[in-house]
């Protein structure tokens, strides 16, 4: 199953695998529609149990285009704000485990994309994340409400928020904005490593982890509008 931007594969363990395949992987309206529509076909499998997202060659995603966001009226812009809004909503709080498994460099939106995934695989040796918008004196409005539900505060916060530093995987994991650090090769493997750890005890039912994910974040995500 195929997007534009976006590919979907059920592989032999009932896991959706989404990867993203349009290079640097920029988000435009058009490519959070593309992702959506891959989200409502796995949310339509009903022996779908867990969600890898990943990214193809050098980039998770670059996120922003820069050059497109300066290039568009205000009404495109909230647009796009409000899309991306409900797109990392819907994953924050999805009704299957969900990993990001960081295959290259992952910034700006794109890092946001990995961070609302219950956990999160970066490659050891190659790529780095980062929300570098205070170089681009671009506020991150709503999104600042991810921070908050993701991020514990103090000198993270101010090292990812305030300054924008980039971290290769390495210092990512010291910082817990990553769980596991693998060779391109293990990425995967790892990422299922981790579904598998989750069913251990037993299945999952859906609506009870979006909720008791909903309980986790809600206070955050519902009260975008006040930031």
């Amino acid at each position: 199953m195929a997007g534009q931007d976006v590919r979907l594969v059920f592989d032999s363990d009932s896991v959706a695998v989404i990867t993203m395949c349009n290079e640097e992987n920029k988000f435009s309206v058009d490519f959070i529609d593309s992702f959506m529509r891959i989200l409502d076909k796995v949310e339509k499998n009903p022996d779908c149990k867990a969600l890898i997202t990943r990214g193809e060659g050098k980039f998770f995603s670059s996120g922003l285009d820069i050059g497109w966001i300066r290039s568009q009226e205000k009404e495109i812009l909230n647009r796009y704000h409000d899309k991306l809004w409900t797109l990392c909503k819907r994953i924050l709080t999805f009704g299957v485990p969900t990993v990001a498994v960081i295959n290259g460099h992952a910034f700006s939106d794109g890092a946001f994309l990995a961070l609302v995934h219950d956990y999160r695989v970066m490659r050891s040796d190659r790529g780095y994340i980062s929300w570098p918008e205070v170089h681009f004196k671009l506020p991150f409005m709503q999104m600042m409400s991810i921070f908050m539900a993701k991020l514990p505060p103090g000198k993270i916060q101010t090292e990812v928020i305030v300054y924008g530093k980039r971290f290769d995987a390495k210092a990512a994991k010291e910082l817990v904005l990553v769980d596991i650090t693998a060779e391109e090769s293990q990425l995967l493997p790892q990422a299922k490593s981790i579904i598998q750890s989750l069913f251990k005890v037993g299945p999952l039912d859906r609506s009870t982890l979006s909720m008791m994910k909903m309980d986790v974040y809600g206070r955050y995500v519902e009260e975008k509008s006040k930031l």
